[in-house]
């Protein structure tokens, strides 16, 4: 039954957030519902572990703008639904997937030498502050314009390859 639920999220979640660029409210919050409402009483402690999970690991993520609330508040009803161990599991795959889109998105355009120039420079910046403790007047390092590159498509990869790895090697009944 939490396979069947899952699925279906991430199947409307992906269709919404491709087609017209955002995760519906509605979806994810009914979605969170269903997790806590199956869960009573006896799983509801794995429950709520998964959405803390989302929580403290995607809240600072998506505060610095890397990825939308949707996605965020979808992770946290899979994490509501399947409880702390398969999130755990997905978000490590969905890290993974996304860094290997991110670099072939970045390659396609042209665009990987100075991402990758900018975060070592800004890498620098920040460490030249950590160690001297003082600001200093140097120039920020920029970057022209952003890229948009979803993040449901990996969230969906993420959370099938669990799911494979999940039921396909029986980590579901251990």
């Amino acid at each position: 039954m939490k396979i069947i639920i899952v699925e279906l999220l991430v199947l409307v979640t992906l269709y919404t957030d491709l087609k017209y660029h955002r995760i519906p409210n509605l979806l994810t919050f009914i979605g969170m519902l269903v997790g806590i409402l199956i869960n009573l009483p006896n799983n509801f402690r794995d429950s709520l572990l998964g959405f803390f999970i989302i929580f403290v690991g995607y809240i600072p993520v998506y505060i610095m703008g890397a990825v939308a609330a949707g996605d965020v508040k979808l992770l946290m009803a899979v994490g509501l639904i399947m409880g702390y161990k398969f999130t755990f599991i997905t978000v490590l795959i969905t890290v993974l997937c996304n860094l290997i889109v991110t670099v072939f998105v970045l390659m396609k355009k042209k665009r990987l030498g100075k991402i990758l120039k900018y975060t070592l420079d800004e890498v620098k910046y920040r460490l030249l502050i950590l160690v001297s403790k003082k600001r200093f007047l140097l120039e920020k390092p920029s970057i022209e314009a952003k890229i948009r590159i979803p993040y449901m498509p990996a969230i969906a990869v993420g959370i099938n390859v669990t799911l494979l790895i999940w039921y396909g090697i029986g980590l579901a009944y251990r």
